[in-house]
């Protein structure tokens, strides 16, 4: 991961920050298998707002993860 990313979709606002190496994936387990899919690895993640609401909850994660893409 090169740098912070921020996202929001709905009332979900998630923020990535890297970690140093070996760190691996700080969050709670949904997004974290969205995100190993994408292949992202040492990240810490910090979400706010409605995040029972699981649709918007993944739909962000999926967002960041294409963000991080455009970046390489």
């Amino acid at each position: 991961m090169p740098s912070k990313v921020t996202e929001k979709c709905g009332s979900v606002f998630v923020r990535m920050v890297p970690t140093p190496r070996g760190a691996g994936i700080v969050v709670v387990m949904v997004p974290k298998k969205v995100l190993q899919f994408a292949g992202i690895e040492d990240v810490f993640t910090f979400s706010r707002g409605s995040t029972k609401t699981l649709g918007n909850f993944v739909k962000v994660y999926k967002f960041v993860s294409i963000m991080c893409y455009c970046y390489l």
